[in-house]
This record gives C-alpha cells, sequence and structure tokens, in this order.
C-alpha cells in the first residue's frame, strides 16, 4: 500500500477552491429581522412587488382577468405575486391566527393560476372569489394593520416593551 504523505501542493489549493467558488454562491440570504431576500443586499425589487399584502390583491385582480392572454413573463410575473402573499402577510402587524387564513388563500390562488392561465372560466371565477375573500380579510383586520413601516418602525404588539417597567 503507497504511503499517504501530505503534499505541499494541498494548502494551495484549499486556499484557493474558496476563491474560485465565491462567486458562484451570490449572497442567497434574508434580512435576519424580516425575512426580505432584497433588504440589506444590493439587490433591487422587481417592478412588479408589491409593496403590501393590499397592494398583492389589487395587482392579482388587475391581471386576472387578461391572464389566458398574457405572454409567459405576465404569467411568471403572477406566479411571483402570489408566491409573495405570505411573505407579505406575515411582514405586516396581524397575528399568526390571522396570517393563517391569508396564506391558505395564497395556496387556493397557486393551484388555480394554472387553470386560469389557460382561460379555464371556472378556476378564473374561484381565482376571483378567492381574492374577494382575502380583501374583506384585510378590510375585517383593518388596511392599517398592513401599512408598509420600516423595520425600525415596527411594532411588536405581542411582546412586552422593554422600556416599559411600570
Amino acid at each position: 500500500m503507497p504511503e499517504l504523505r501530505p503534499s505541499r501542493r494541498r494548502p494551495c489549493v484549499a486556499l484557493l477552491l474558496p476563491l474560485l467558488f465565491a462567486p458562484l454562491a451570490g449572497c442567497g440570504g434574508t434580512d435576519g429581522d424580516t425575512g426580505d431576500v432584497y433588504a440589506d443586499h444590493g439587490h433591487d425589487r422587481p417592478a412588479h412587488h408589491p409593496e403590501s399584502f393590499p397592494a398583492a390583491i389589487e395587482a392579482l385582480r388587475d391581471r386576472l382577468p387578461t391572464l389566458a392572454a398574457a405572454d409567459a413573463a405576465a404569467r411568471a410575473e403572477a406566479v411571483e405575486i402570489v408566491g409573495w402573499l405570505p411573505e407579505l402577510a406575515a411582514d405586516s402587524d396581524i397575528t399568526q391566527a390571522e396570517w393563517e387564513p391569508l396564506a391558505a388563500g395564497a395556496d387556493e390562488l397557486e393551484a388555480l393560476l394554472p387553470r386560469v392561465a389557460v382561460g379555464d372560466g371556472a378556476a378564473t371565477t374561484r381565482a376571483d372569489a378567492v381574492l374577494d375573500r382575502l380583501a374583506g380579510q384585510v378590510r375585517e383586520y383593518g388596511e392599517a394593520e398592513f401599512e408598509v413601516v420600516g423595520h425600525d418602525d415596527h411594532h411588536d404588539d405581542h411582546a412586552p416593551d422593554r422600556n416599559d417597567d411600570r
């Protein structure tokens, strides 16, 4: 059996490997506080990224009637907006219990979009009903709960106020 001896070249290779693969890594992370993949990484949000959950509902309402006739890029944007719904809801001031039906509605829309995209009228009607239900929940919870605020201004109603020693 050959004797295993350390090679003098291996330390150089070990130093060079991270340099070779670093450009492939990208940042791929999220802002630890908000989960926002665009925050603090120098990435711009896509132009179609809604600012809030209610804005996403309106964007989908605008796109839904013409989705079957839309090009692939417009369809992909609609899919992305639906995918952002749970994140947008989570970035609001609603509770976990209030978030769950919003996320479930996003799941329903995700399942319906492929059928809407091929012109299925029944799926379009159901998707409209889901959007109506989500908009109703926004009204029930209060539009103010979904206002976009900077993270420093975000108040967590569920955590005790650290400055409140009374």
